[in-house]
């Protein structure tokens, strides 16, 4: 598998564009940044990743978060936690801005723009679904000098869309291959799964691009909290898992509860599915006399099993795709080992090989959605977001002067002029 990713970027040829890309995680509980060098425009992008820098945020940012979603919490009245919560994320991101610059020996007033992908806040009723940013821009823009792009998930609400898996387009960027198809697995407590299309030298490449998300570590992640009385949220290296058997008839029934897909295909680690398979478990095991560990290892195996499947079925025929491993729950040797047993006809490739950081993927994906909206270059792939129409995602909130005017001066020399409106379309 040709190695195309490097941290540091000597090859590319000017001018070169420095971006910094931010990720506030689904529950609120870290914000990770980094770097992205990148050279050329839109789709033809060529990019390098540098070393992300993570910030574990206060406790008080999950209860904000679940005051502002209409969850119980004591935090406050809730157009004021929303208010607080925006701010604390801003100062955390202009922190964690800071320390990525520093951490990759780059300058943070080199850097033309702030990307920021964050969960936001989901309406849905009568009227068209509307999208809400937990990340002041304003006050991010003020306390970095730099120009913020976020806001992506709105527009695509707005063509009728979901607001996301918005990362597949950004994610092709990154990895794509003029040589074979691949497949991105991010094994998460979700398992994202993203088919790239081998470039074909056109921008027909990205027509079979797809992605999908299943069952991950999740159920392991409840067992192990079960297991520990909450003193622990994950099981470390796999060793609880050990130290239990598989237990085909749980693996199997997990399997078959797991296989019709939600709505819109998603996985939510949270949601009532993953409740409901760690309930069936429970319950069976009472009934059988299974151990917490019999559980646990089943569920490692059903993490593995369940991504096999669901590779074979994105790439179907095309057993050559090449695999691209990557995400914390690889951190279990009992879920890696099981994984690559039963792909072991693939080429795999775990993500660091290419010089990568799973850490780094999900704020660089980020920081390539904020080129391609400087690049007015649609980012939503309408048969993923399910919109109507593609369309250029996110918001510019301007920085100081000075980085106001290096952007307009980077975006005249680099060849992203203005574009006709049928470009969007």
């Amino acid at each position: 598998m040709e190695r195309r990713l490097q941290i540091h970027a000597p090859d590319l040829p000017p001018p070169v564009r420095q971006i910094i890309g931010i990720h506030v995680s689904a529950d609120c509980r870290q914000l990770r940044a980094v770097p992205v060098l990148a050279c050329g425009n839109g789709l033809h992008l060529k990019v390098r990743i540098g070393r992300p820098s993570a910030l574990a945020l206060p406790e008080r940012a999950g209860e904000l978060l679940a005051a502002v979603r209409g969850g119980k919490s004591a935090a406050g009245p809730q157009l004021g936690c929303l208010a607080e919560l925006r701010t604390m994320l801003a100062e955390h991101g202009a922190i964690a801005a800071q320390e990525a610059a520093g951490k990759n020996n780059a300058v943070l007033n080199d850097t033309l723009a702030i990307g920021v992908s964050e969960p936001g806040v989901w309406e849905a009723g009568d009227r068209p679904a509307a999208c809400f940013s937990l990340v002041e821009a304003s006050l991010l823009a003020n306390l970095c000098g730099i120009n913020v792009i976020d806001a992506f998930p709105a527009r695509d609400v707005a063509c009728g869309g979901r607001g996301g898996p918005l990362f597949p387009l950004a994610e092709w960027i990154l990895f794509r291959s003029a040589h074979s198809e691949r497949v991105l697995v991010y094994v998460g407590q979700a398992t994202r799964l993203t088919r790239l299309p081998r470039l074909n030298g056109s921008l027909s490449s990205i027509s079979g691009l797809s992605h999908r998300v299943i069952p991950g570590t999740a159920l392991i992640d409840l067992l192990v909290g079960q297991l520990t009385g909450g003193k622990r949220d994950f099981d470390p290296g796999g060793r609880f898992s050990v130290q239990g058997r598989r237990i085909g008839e749980l693996v199997e029934l997990w399997m078959e509860k797991s296989r019709p897909a939600e709505p819109s295909g998603q996985w939510s680690p949270a949601g009532p599915a993953a409740i409901g398979l760690l309930q069936d478990a429970v319950r069976l095991a009472v009934e059988k006399g299974w151990t917490v560990y019999d559980m646990l290892c089943s569920a490692c195996h059903f993490a593995a099993e369940a991504a096999a499947a669901a590779i074979e079925e994105l790439s179907g025929t095309r057993a050559g795709a090449e695999l691209i491993l990557a995400g914390n729950g690889l951190d279990n040797g009992l879920v890696l080992r099981g994984l690559t047993t039963r792909l072991a006809d693939r080429q795999i490739c775990r993500v660091k090989e290419l010089g990568v950081e799973s850490d780094a993927l999900a704020p660089a994906a980020a920081a390539i959605l904020a080129l391609l909206h400087l690049d007015q270059v649609p980012a939503n792939v309408a048969g993923i977001t399910g919109a109507e129409v593609p369309r250029i995602l996110g918001r510019l909130t301007p920085g100081g002067p000075q980085a106001w005017q290096r952007l307009l001066a980077a975006c005249a020399t680099g060849g992203a002029g203005v574009r006709p409106l049928r470009a969007a379309l």
